[in-house]
């Protein structure tokens, strides 16, 4: 590292320090309302969730004139001048008025007539009784969220704890009883807001939580629960549909900004083959492109016509390139992409009507409008053409907070208006990479692809379209801690198909961090290896030994266990469940040092004997399990093994990756160890199963061809249940019979031959 990058680090986090100090949520200039008595200023009660169309169209017509913004998003954004309250009890009933809000909340409302913002307020500590804080998304802070949040999706790329505007946008938390009882509630909270919002956790009063909504369209719900994991279950309920990415997005994925060329790439390709480290994915940064412009292929990699040449071999070994889209187009005339976007008028515009430019890797910049019409066919219709170009079928979307960096705050300034001076920035800034990643899939789902797709912002409900990677994180074992505990919490705001950048993205990594890196982040759907040119090279084939056989070890192992990471990935998206969740304990406390992954699997990488000597980590560790565990004997607050009951899980080992599985549960196994083009490419499957105490046990397997759209309507769904007779001791492994059940088959008649051989090939163990 540079001195002046060093330099450039610490000033910036200097900044974020300053400005972290000056934030608080205050009541002082405000008066407090009752929003029951608004009803003709339109302050709504909703009598059905589902109907986001405002009851008075006449004083909405502006928002009603957009057909596209209006269908797409209505159950995201509220579409009426003022403010529309939606609350529900635990019957999931409307509260008939504002006195029927639970009283342990102390629900408040206020407004000032010196601004536009509201303030929601409630009590989070009140008589002894006092409620954690769960969600929000992205934030690189501890699990718990105390404090004040910013949610404004903003190019914070030498983030620390007090930065929290990052790069992606959720507004979506829980409140979860600090002592929780068997008849304590749970409450979900939603607010549908997409410009600047603020939280206050107990920053400016301890036993208060307040919101500060930086304009009147918004909409804010309360839900409530007996327990938190059904709470979670109901957000994703509402969530109602997700992304769902295709087998290979699975695999191991190598990615580094400065590949440089094809030369460079296939080099990388050989040498992990030769080294029998296994490689599905190669990410191509901006120096695949030509001079960083959008829909181009530098001479390095030969043009279109090299790309396409370097895809169709590397197709041939089940190797997929993942080429990056930046939002920024390059102002140039003659750049058929900015020719397009400016003959439709359809980039974003400053308030006088002129279109925005800011810098970004190509130079000076303009933005398509993802909030109109004519910019969402003209962004959909460039990335048709680059599908048809290119030859690719996977993609990665940067850069779109958007990032500008001759900006202040490195994003769209406050004159920056949409859909023709429709909508000012400060009120929908960040839904504008919602509707990029919506528009970007419908492009290759209308071709037949469904790809591996990522992005790095995003807005609430989000994974609806895509997934989402932390962004630039730093090579640092906090940032390692941060990481797993970012992608639990995207988790809680339906965000599922995500995950890190393994080893951190800026500079270099020591290969004991990195090693650390990939047992976090095994489980992770999104399983990617990042770094910048900045740093030094992490190619697995260029480690020294003995790091470098740990981690062949640890992606290999991840490639035995892909069956059944695919199949519960798909299961849980299938049925509208979280494919990870915090560990609940018996007695109702949850723990983000465990996972839950599917319906079946604990997991910890703070348990693998790799962390055990590390300070930060050990020390994380006491202090989680101290704040969040208090009935642990002191002498065990080390042991995360002490929060599991060895009767419920098992705990296993594949190639020193450490595991529990759930009693009466199953999971598969590739013992073939190769690469499969999808899980009807294998010849057949291993379960290993976890019998419970009557000897019974059943998995589930989720077939479908892994890479067309059409495999998103032809899949099916097997239901392998099993016993084992027993004698006094244990079960009788030759004894076991077993039983097959089509829970769903829309396969193909070929498809279908293949998943029947992979059915009667199956073996069985138990552990």
């Amino acid at each position: 590292m540079l001195l002046l990058d060093g330099i450039d680090i610490f000033m910036q986090i200097f900044k974020n320090k300053i400005a972290h100090k000056k934030k608080m949520v205050s009541l002082k200039d405000f008066t407090r309302f009752d929003p029951d008595i608004l009803r003709d200023d339109g302050f709504i009660f909703l009598d059905n969730f589902d109907n986001m169309i405002s009851k008075n169209p006449e004083k909405d017509q502006q928002f009603v004139a957009d057909e596209h913004f209006l269908n797409d998003f209505k159950k995201l954004l509220l579409l009426n001048k003022t403010s529309i309250l939606s609350l529900y009890n635990k019957n999931r009933t409307f509260f008939a008025n504002i006195e029927d809000i639970p009283t342990t909340l102390g629900l408040e409302f206020y407004r000032s007539d010196k601004c536009s913002n509201i303030i929601i307020s409630f009590d989070i500590e009140k008589n002894g009784h006092k409620y954690d804080i769960f969600g929000l998304g992205l934030k690189f802070s501890p699990f718990k969220r105390s404090g004040v949040f910013d949610n404004y999706n903003t190019d914070n790329a030498f983030h620390a704890d007090f930065v929290d505007n990052l790069y992606s946008t959720s507004n979506i938390f829980y409140l979860y009883p600090e002592k929780p009882q068997n008849d304590t509630t749970t409450f979900l909270f939603i607010v549908d807001y997409p410009g600047f919002i603020r939280y206050d956790f107990g920053k400016s009063d301890k036993n208060l939580a307040k919101i500060s909504i930086d304009g009147d369209l918004f909409r804010f719900a309360i839900f409530a629960f007996k327990d938190f994991t059904s709470s979670v279950s109901f957000l994703y309920k509402i969530q109602d549909s997700f992304y769902l990415p295709p087998f290979n997005a699975f695999g191991y994925t190598h990615s580094r900004w400065g590949i440089g060329s094809s030369e460079n790439l296939l080099t990388i390709v050989d040498n992990h083959r030769k080294d029998n480290i296994k490689l599905t994915n190669i990410c191509l940064d901006i120096d695949a492109m030509i001079k960083s412009k959008n829909f181009t292929v530098s001479d390095s990699f030969g043009g279109f016509e090299g790309l396409r040449a370097l895809s169709s071999k590397l197709n041939e070994n089940f190797i997929y390139l993942v080429p990056i889209i930046d939002a920024g187009i390059k102002i140039e005339d003659g750049y058929q992409p900015y020719e397009i976007i400016k003959k439709n008028d359809a980039f974003v515009k400053y308030s006088n009507g002129s279109d925005f430019t800011g810098k970004v890797w190509p130079g000076d910049c303009s933005f398509p409008d993802f909030l109109n019409e004519d910019g969402l066919e003209s962004w959909k219709n460039l990335t048709k053409q680059w599908i048809t170009d290119s030859q690719t079928s996977d993609l990665w979307i940067d850069m779109n907070e958007p990032s500008i960096f001759d900006q202040k705050d490195r994003t769209f300034p406050d004159s920056v208006r949409f859909n023709r001076l429709m909508f000012k920035n400060r009120d929908v800034h960040n839904i504008y990479p919602y509707f990029q990643a919506k528009t970007t899939l419908d492009a290759y789902l209308e071709n037949d692809i469904r790809p591996m797709f990522f992005s790095r912002s995003g807005y609430t409900f989000n994974g609806r379209f895509c997934g989402n990677w932390t962004g630039d994180n730093q090579p640092r074992i906090k940032h390692l801690f941060r990481g797993w505990q970012q992608v639990l919490s995207l988790s809680l705001s339906g965000n599922t198909y995500c995950g890190t950048d393994i080893g951190g993205f800026w500079y270099s990594t020591s290969e004991k961090l990195l090693q650390k890196w990939f047992i976090m982040a095994f489980f992770h759907p999104l399983f990617r290896n990042h770094s910048s040119m900045f740093s030094k090279k992490r190619e697995i084939y260029l480690l020294r030994e003995p790091v470098k056989s740990h981690i062949r070890s640890i992606i290999n192992t991840r490639y035995m266990l892909l069956p059944s990471i695919y199949s519960l990935f798909m299961l849980c998206m299938r049925f509208k469940k979280p494919y990870m969740l915090p560990f609940i304990t018996t007695d109702n406390h949850i723990i983000d040092l465990i996972a839950n992954i599917g319906d079946c699997i604990l997991y910890s990488p703070f348990d693998n004997v790799i962390f055990k000597s590390d300070r930060f980590i050990k020390k994380s560790k006491e202090l989680a399990l101290k704040t969040e565990y208090e009935r642990i004997d002191s002498k065990d607050k080390e042991e995360l093994e002490t929060l599991i009951d060895k009767k419920t899980y098992k705990k296993l080992s594949i190639n020193n990756i450490s595991f529990y599985l759930k009693s009466g549960k199953a999971i598969l196994i590739d013992e073939k160890d190769r690469i499969a083009r999808s899980m009807l490419d294998y010849s057949c499957l291993k379960v290993l199963t976890n019998p419970d105490a009557n000897g019974n046990f059943e998995t589930f397997i989720y077939m479908d061809d892994g890479r067309s759209a059409k495999s998103l309507q032809n899949y099916a769904i097997f239901k392998i249940s099993g016993t084992y007779a027993k004698n006094d001791d244990n079960i009788i492994e030759d004894s076991l019979t077993y039983n097959i059940e089509t829970l769903h088959n829309t396969l193909n008649e070929t498809e279908n031959v293949k998943a029947a051989g992979i059915l009667q090939n199956l073996t069985f163990r138990s552990c």
